[in-house]
């Protein structure tokens, strides 16, 4: 079959549809991924055919994020000043999605990439959506309700979508990228899309001789999120490690996260691969993307979450349920003591370590990507055969 991929976002949400890409084009099947220019070396390790659609991810995010943080009357106001812009940009990534998708046999979205849903029903072409949380975003979809709609008059001739998720279509097919265990969210919770541990990976000589000098440190990294405050940030995380004692290992991030002075008990560095670096850590501090919460439970350790938007807060209230993360520290409040307290707890509590290795056991039995693509098999199959009765 020929797929096409939809997905825009961070690398939360391609990281995934790039490792389910590769295990459907392993299958025998000509894949396509369609997202931003930037996301071009993450397709080429995974020898993905690349449509690039316009946008750029830290570019956007860095603008979300600086909106977000106004006053809310302020907010609004430059949200109708940007209405234009946004309609302009918004028709241009859905035309772009339009025409890679031309030719599809079946197609793939992320819930970033919502316009998928759209594309299948007016093209006749069977979709399945891909989420990576059991979230039905309906507010969040608002300001864009009106433009989503517009194009889908324009470009398909399709009416207005009721209310609800912009994904919705009947009889969408759904399929979960995360683990049961994690969340038992329907039939096709399939298990995390992970890399795994890459075969021969060797870690940077000076990270080597860090993790050997000391007992083993704390992980602290947000991903793809951009802090509007990256001092503050950064503050909190050397306040909590001298109340505490402890070494750090820091991840840069998107934030470019990078203390000014240097210090024995904290290295910092780019991405090093999750599956090889988590277990070698004393508790994991992260923004709670989906990713990064399948990463630390299938290596046994617990975790500080510290959400910023999103389903972060969702994934952060759901590990604290399991039992292997204290309550969760929302981005805006995040300070040195209030951090070193939620690393207290997830150092000290031999419960919340135990839960975390059960679960970890339970988790090395899935396999992730297999799964979703049997089904995105299967189910395509289904609907191209539904679609010739008519």
């Amino acid at each position: 079959m020929r797929l096409t991929l939809l997905g825009v976002g961070t690398t939360g949400d391609l990281l995934p549809l790039a490792i389910l890409g590769a295990e459907l084009q392993r299958r025998g099947h000509e894949v396509q991924v369609a997202t931003y220019a930037n996301f071009a070396p993450l397709l080429a390790e995974y020898r993905l055919t690349h449509r690039i659609v316009p946008g750029e991810s830290r570019r956007i995010l860095t603008k979300q994020s600086r909106l977000g943080e106004t006053f809310l009357p302020v907010r609004l106001l430059r949200m109708l000043r940007r209405a234009p812009l946004v309609r302009t940009f918004l028709f241009r990534l859905a035309d772009a999605f339009l025409e890679a998708s031309r030719n599809a046999d079946g197609i793939i979205f992320v819930t970033t990439a919502a316009f998928g849903a759209s594309i299948g029903e007016g093209l006749r072409i069977p979709s399945v959506h891909l989420a990576f949380a059991p979230l039905r975003p309906v507010l969040a979809s608002l300001p864009y309700r009106g433009v989503f709609n517009e194009w889908r008059r324009l470009r398909l001739g399709l009416p207005k979508l009721p209310w609800g998720p912009l994904f919705d279509r009947p009889g969408q097919p759904l399929l979960y990228g995360f683990s049961p265990h994690a969340c038992a969210a329907g039939p096709m919770t399939t298990g995390y899309l992970q890399p795994p541990v890459p075969r021969e990976y060797v870690p940077p000589p000076d990270l080597d001789a860090f993790l050997r000098a000391g007992p083993a440190p704390i992980y602290v990294g947000f991903g793809s999120m951009i802090c509007a405050d990256p001092a503050q940030t950064l503050h909190a995380v050397r306040h909590a490690m001298d109340l505490l004692s402890i070494r750090v290992v820091l991840q840069r991030g998107w934030a470019e996260l990078s203390p000014p002075s240097a210090r024995p008990d904290l290295f910092v560095t780019d991405s090093i691969p999750h599956a090889w670096l988590f277990p070698r850590m004393q508790v994991i501090v992260h923004h709670g993307g989906n990713g990064t919460v399948g990463a630390a439970l299938a290596a046994g350790i617990p975790q500080v979450i510290i959400p910023h938007v999103a389903d972060q807060p969702f994934w952060a209230s759901r590990m604290a349920a399991l039992g292997v993360a204290p309550k969760p520290l929302p981005n805006r409040r995040l300070t040195g003591p209030r951090l070193a307290d939620r690393l207290s707890q997830a150092l000290n509590n031999a419960a919340m370590r135990q839960r975390a290795t059960q679960l970890a056991d339970r988790l090395r039995s899935e396999d992730g990507p297999g799964q979703a693509a049997s089904f995105i098999e299967q189910n395509i199959g289904v609907q191209i055969s539904a679609l010739a009765g008519h």
